[in-house]
């Protein structure tokens, strides 16, 4: 018959961590509330922060893009790799932080629908690299140029599920507050 594994002196110590927990105290209403308070002040710098930094690279991402569509048109480049570049240069600016549009309605619906403007750039990538790219011998540089505003796209998708995760977790953490009685 097996005996059951020895724990050791380091697997008997307990983290600092569970140590807090082991004495942990409830904390009053005002304590929970400031810690919430806190929380959300953090994720509204890290949002502001995140936004700041994917505009930036939109923007980037836009002149870049825009760049090589006036490039490639003046080189006699195919019509539709020319149109792509175009497509792709015109749709990044939705990319942008709603704050940048001045309109409630149209900054609700670019929140909400970004999604779309993802599979759009994504769709355009397949079009240029599939119906362009294996004609034409495409390198790797082209087919990461051609990939630079889905990528883009894609990252500023991410970021904006980030931040609706995050303000889902504040608000679930909000419904576990609780009300401290006869202290």
């Amino acid at each position: 018959m097996a005996q059951p594994r020895k724990r050791t002196d380091q697997q008997r110590k307990l983290s600092p961590e569970d140590k807090e927990d082991v004495g942990a105290r409830p904390i009053s209403e005002e304590e929970q509330d400031d810690v919430i308070r806190k929380l959300r002040t953090k994720a509204a710098g890290d949002k502001a922060f995140a936004r700041k930094g994917l505009d930036m690279v939109v923007l980037v991402a836009t002149f870049m893009t825009a760049t090589k569509a006036i490039q490639m048109s003046e080189l006699g480049a195919p019509g539709l790799l020319v149109l792509v570049l175009a497509v792709q240069a015109l749709l990044l600016p939705l990319s942008l932080s709603p704050d940048w549009i001045k309109y409630a309605s149209a900054r609700e619906f670019m929140e909400a629908n970004h999604l779309a403007v993802t599979v759009v750039q994504l769709t355009l990538f397949m079009v240029a690299y599939l119906g362009v790219g294996q004609d034409h011998g495409a390198g790797l540089t082209d087919m990461v140029r051609w990939a630079i505003p889905e990528l883009v796209a894609g990252a500023v998708e991410w970021q904006r599920r980030s931040e609706r995760d995050s303000e889902a977790s504040l608000q679930r953490l909000e419904g576990l507050r609780y009300d401290l009685k006869g202290a």
